[in-house]
This record gives C-alpha cells, structure tokens and sequence, in this order.
C-alpha cells in the first residue's frame, strides 16, 4: 500500500524544473495524518504512472486546498534539517 505525502505548491513552483526533468530534489513534504515534516531527497512527477511503486504526493494549493489529481513521489533518502539549510 502506497503512503500519502503532501507539498506545497510554491515547493514545485521553485523547482519545476527539475521536476520537469526528472530529477531528484531536496524537498519536504508533510504526512497528512500526522503533519510532520520529513526532509528528503525524491522525484515527483505530475503522473503517477512515471513512477510505479511511488507514493501519492497531494499538492495544496497557494489557499491551502488540495489539488484535485495526485501527483507521484519517489523518496531516495531521508536527510537531517541542517542538510537542507545549506
């Protein structure tokens, strides 16, 4: 059973590009039922069938709402918060 994430929106804004290409990124995403942040090195992709075995990515919107189609996500690794800030 896949695990559910969330992203912000602004996140894939500032790295569509990558996102685009296929790349990994340094992201954080959010567990919905618990809403803990979790940094990470992943690929996302806006669909799903890209990436098979990934986890489903809910995007919220700049008003805090859910997109209505899922996204894809891939974790790579887990990192520490300092790791991010570099």
């Amino acid at each position: 059973m896949s695990k559910e994430w969330e992203i912000h929106i602004e996140i894939i804004h500032d790295q569509e590009k990558e996102i685009d290409a296929g790349r990994p990124i340094d992201t954080y995403v959010f567990d919905p039922a618990t809403y803990e942040r979790t940094y990470c090195k992943a690929i996302i992709s806006k669909d799903p069938a890209k990436l098979p075995g990934a986890d489903i990515l809910r995007v919220r919107n700049f008003k805090g709402q859910l997109e209505p189609n899922p996204w894809a996500i891939k974790i790579l690794e887990t990192k520490e918060m300092e790791a991010m800030e570099e």
